[in-house]
């Protein structure tokens, strides 16, 4: 009976050091296993980051087209022009972009723009598409406006239209109505973007400073300006008003005239031609009118109709490689 107990009790320990064996081997099966799966996902995310990070950094600023880094404009009107901006693109079919800044980090105004647009890949219909960026640079030593067109908007806000509006846009700086002045340049960019006078979409590109340069080339003759337009008569809805009753009024006494018996006697019915005569004449002095016209300056190539000089701009390749048109003054 002793050695069957003995027997038994050293099996039974035998047994317990074997499940205990058993259990140690599972958890530690289970340890690594589950030590695969946390380091294959994340194994997957850094992968997922590194193949769309770029894609996540351009969607976050994909509704966002006023960068507003130097604080030019209040919370209220960011808001406005985010709205005209998304407003205007859609009639336009352009990204309509402003850049306000006071630190350029040593690069040209130009160089700047080129560089936000190599970053952000701004456009209307794609990434790096149609789009149009205007800068503010509010450096004392630097102060000036830039403005680029890309895509389509190379050659529809070419260098000639981009002159243009910066005659419209420049006063307005000077004034210190930054505001309005960026509510007027994209009214302007929408409005050139749908005119088709003044424009060679197929362009083809010389050498720089052949006067066929990129944003150059896109130049067709004169186009139909926005402030022709503004200051046509036609296109004032109380001058046609005007014109209307003028011409209804015309007509109305024409049919007057027509309708009632006609005078047949004159001033000449009684006069005696042949016995009337002058008998005497003379000439009395009133007075002397002076008219004086300024002559023309010879800088018209520095100077735009707004003012300020053309010290920087036209049109080039960014370094991504991007061409575009460009114009731009100092103020």
């Amino acid at each position: 009976m002793r050695i069957n107990n003995k027997l038994i009790m050293m099996s039974l320990k035998h047994k317990v050091s074997s499940n205990t064996l058993d259990k140690s081997e599972n958890q530690e099966s289970y340890r690594k296993s589950n030590l695969m799966k946390r380091s294959f996902l994340f194994l997957l995310l850094f992968t997922l980051i590194a193949a769309f990070g770029n894609r996540t950094v351009l969607a976050a600023s994909e509704d966002r087209k006023v960068f507003d880094y130097y604080g030019l404009f209040s919370e209220k009107e960011v808001n406005k022009l985010e709205e005209l901006s998304k407003k205007y693109s859609e009639e336009g079919k352009v990204d309509i972009v402003v850049i306000t800044t006071d630190d350029l980090s040593g690069r040209s105004r130009q160089e700047y723009l080129e560089d936000c647009y190599d970053e952000y890949g701004f456009g209307y219909e794609k990434e790096f598409g149609t789009a149009v960026l205007l800068l503010l640079n509010m450096d004392p030593g630097d102060r000036g406006i830039e403005i680029q067109g890309y895509g389509d908007a190379e050659h529809y806000i070419h260098n000639d239209r981009i002159e243009h509006i910066l005659d419209d846009v420049f006063p307005l700086l000077k004034d210190e109505e930054y505001y309005k002045a960026m509510e007027a340049y994209m009214k302007q960019v929408v409005y050139y973007m749908n005119e088709e006078k003044g424009v060679n979409t197929s362009p083809v590109v010389g050498e720089k400073g052949s006067g066929n340069y990129y944003g150059e080339a896109s130049v067709d003759g004169p186009s139909n300006y926005y402030e022709e337009k503004e200051e046509n008569i036609l296109n004032n809805v109380l001058a046609q008003l005007g014109i209307s009753v003028v011409i209804g009024v015309i007509g109305v006494g024409i049919m007057a005239y027509h309708s009632s018996g006609r005078v047949t006697v004159t001033s000449r019915t009684y006069l005696d031609e042949q016995n009337s005569r002058v008998i005497a004449s003379r000439d009395d002095y009133i007075r002397t009118t002076t008219t004086r016209v300024r002559k023309p300056s010879n800088d018209n190539n520095n100077r735009g109709g707004g003012g300020g000089i053309r010290s920087s701009g036209g049109g080039g390749v960014s370094s991504g490689g991007h061409s575009h048109s460009g114009g731009g003054r100092s103020f």
